[in-house]
């Protein structure tokens, strides 16, 4: 497990009171652990914070596993290199 992972892990068990080795990076956090649009607006805005990056809402919308977020910070920080 990649350093960036190992935070996103710590933000979305804190947001989805789900142990941080409680779900895998595939695992749809709305489906399985019923994850809703507001801890999922908190996901981002903590995620926005600790990366100092800015996640449209539209791209925002489609987050739904670890690896979703994982690709997107990944994405949107080689935006601001």
């Amino acid at each position: 497990m990649d350093e960036l992972e190992k935070e996103l892990r710590k933000i979305v068990s804190s947001v989805a009171k789900i142990p941080p080795d409680g779900f895998s990076v595939q695992d749809d956090l709305v489906t399985k652990f019923g994850v809703d649009s507001m801890q999922r607006i908190e996901m981002v805005i903590e995620m926005e914070k600790k990366f100092d990056i800015t996640i449209p809402d539209d791209e925002a919308s489609r987050l739904r596993s670890l690896l979703d977020f994982v690709n997107l910070i990944q994405k949107r920080k080689a935006v601001h290199k």
